[in-house]
Order: C-alpha cells, then structure tokens, then sequence
C-alpha cells in the first residue's frame, strides 16, 4: 500500500516517497508519471519501501501533478500497487503558504488550517498530531484528524 503522498500536495520538487512492504519480495520498482501519463522516474529501491530525490538530483516541477507506483515479485507473481496521485503547487502558491507557515509558526492550529487550504494534508495532519502532544487530554485534534481523513478519502 503506498503511503505517502497520497492524495496530497507536497511543498518539495523533490518529494520522498513511502510505502508498506510485502513480505518475501524480490525488491521494489518506484514509477512516477506526469499528468500525460509519461514516466518520468523509473526507480529499482531493493529492499527499500521508501525513496527520496538526492537534494542535487533536478527532482520534478512545481506546478505539475504526478502519479506514482510501486511494483515487486513475490513467489514469482508481479503485483502492483493501485497509483496514487499528488500534486507539487506552484512556486507562487508556495511563497504564499511559507509566508503563512512563518506568520503562525507558534500555533499548531492555524498551521494545520494553512496546510490543509493549500491541500497540504501530510503537513496538515502532522500539524494535528504536534497539536495533539501539546493537549493530551483533548479529544479536538482527534477530532480533527477523523475529519481531515474523511475530507481526503472524498478527494
């Protein structure tokens, strides 16, 4: 099952990509495409269920939409992973969102709101969850999580 980014935007031209293992696999293959369906990374990872772009590496491009898959063999049965979609905004869009993210830097809350605006779920849940720390005996970033998966699943 790929994990991460699903269904999300991502703040990075270089996004790392995560994924659940299968036991007895024969290593993974990690294929991401653009929004015409072109393959623009094909990458064997062993063992690895997670890749990330070298921070040299030219990465993807903002303003773009990708998808992105794993495959691998177990018992010599290939079996693929449904594809799951993510998109990077645009550089205006992330000037933005960083202005923001620095004008709230010392309210959880407002970051998490920030995030999820600009379809940043990853970001917005982790926000949820340093929320959650701060005020262990509140159910309300609980509350908050359960409905930022339901609004995601929607998506």
């Amino acid at each position: 099952m790929l994990l991460s980014p699903v269904a999300s935007a991502v703040k990075t031209t270089r996004p790392s990509f995560h994924w659940t293992g299968v036991a007895n696999d024969q290593g993974y293959t990690l294929y991401v495409a653009d929004e015409h369906d072109r393959e623009v990374l094909t990458r064997p990872t062993g063992a690895s269920t997670e890749f990330s772009f070298p921070p040299d590496s030219l990465g993807l491009v903002s303003g773009h939409t990708y998808s992105w898959q794993v495959e691998t063999t177990v018992a010599d049965e290939l079996r693929i992973a449904d594809r799951e979609s993510f998109v990077i905004p645009d550089a205006s869009t992330l000037s933005t969102v960083a202005a923001l993210k620095k004008q709230f830097a010392n309210s959880p809350m407002l970051l998490a709101a920030v995030d999820e605006t600009y379809g940043l779920y990853d970001d917005a849940a982790d926000q949820l969850r340093i929320l959650k720390a701060l005020n262990p005996r509140s159910d309300l970033p609980d509350k908050l999580l359960a409905d930022l998966a339901a609004r995601r699943q929607k998506k």
